[in-house]
């Protein structure tokens, strides 16, 4: 009995120390909790419009490199088909590769690309076999979307292909 009065009076002398003597009582106050949400708010309204500009970036970024691709297989093709040019045309913002004039059984089209991309070519692309070169002079394609533009170089001697505008 006297264990359990000296227990309530210990916890009583516990409550009148000074809060630093006191065991701190666990989780938030709402107050902590509110001034947590609104600045969370606050982050999420000023990153939310830039990661959108990220993800156009990404796309235009990602359909180049595809197009990279192609263009370096339908190079390939010229050089291994023994026919004279391998085509690449564009339709829209599709692109598809063929060889010309006859067909060697390979055949690269790419449709349904996102309505935002567009892509300018300012050349024809015609890879010749046996080295893989332009029948004419260097070819830039540019592929943009929302404000960013990629560019692809097709040398027109070498027939490399390049991430990059031609000069």
């Amino acid at each position: 009995m006297q264990e359990s009065i000296a227990a309530t009076k210990m916890a009583l002398y516990m409550t009148q120390l000074p809060s630093k003597f006191r065991r701190p009582k666990l989780g938030f106050t709402l107050l902590e909790v509110i001034a947590v949400l609104v600045l969370l708010g606050v982050l999420a309204t000023l990153a939310l419009p830039r990661l959108s500009g990220l993800y156009s970036s990404l796309d235009v970024q990602e359909i180049r490199d595809q197009f990279i691709g192609d263009l370096r297989q339908a190079r390939s093709m010229a050089q291994g088909c023994a026919k004279t040019v391998v085509n690449v045309t564009t339709s829209g913002n599709d692109w598809s590769v063929a060889p010309d004039p006859d067909d060697c059984g390979y055949s690269i089209s790419r449709t349904n690309l996102p309505d935002e991309i567009a892509i300018a070519i300012d050349g024809p692309i015609l890879f010749q076999y046996p080295e893989g070169n332009l029948s004419g002079s260097s070819v830039t394609i540019t592929l943009s979307a929302n404000g960013d533009s990629q560019h692809v170089c097709v040398d027109g001697s070498t027939g490399a292909i390049q991430r990059r505008a031609c000069n």
